[in-house]
């Protein structure tokens, strides 16, 4: 298991930023960290619908997987698939409020 240094996080990090701002997520609070999502993730997201806060995280443990190398490309591709997360959370915030329209209690 490769470990993750600064310069790999520095790209996680810049991915994510520009993604959040490319898909204009600005109700959003995303934090990105390094370390600690356990052995079998590069990265993780986890979302509070409620108060639009995701926290993203790079693994500072990569995981053993011949087909997915420690390189820019898997990195890159770590960080868009962490912040799709996001964007589903506030599809499913935007359902939520819908909801609460068509279906009041």
């Amino acid at each position: 298991m490769s470990k993750t240094t600064k310069r790999h996080f520095a790209i996680f990090k810049a991915e994510v930023e520009r993604l959040v701002k490319l898909w204009d997520l600005h109700d959003w609070e995303v934090r990105v960290l390094h370390g600690g999502t356990g052995p079998s993730a590069g990265g993780t997201c986890a979302v509070n619908h409620a108060t639009h806060i995701a926290c993203i995280r790079l693994n500072d443990r990569w995981p053993q997987n011949p087909e997915v190398a420690l390189t820019k490309e898997a990195l890159l591709d770590t960080a868009r698939h962490e912040v799709c997360h996001v964007v589903s959370g506030e599809l499913l915030s935007a359902l939520d409020k819908i909801a609460e329209v068509a279906f009041p209690k």
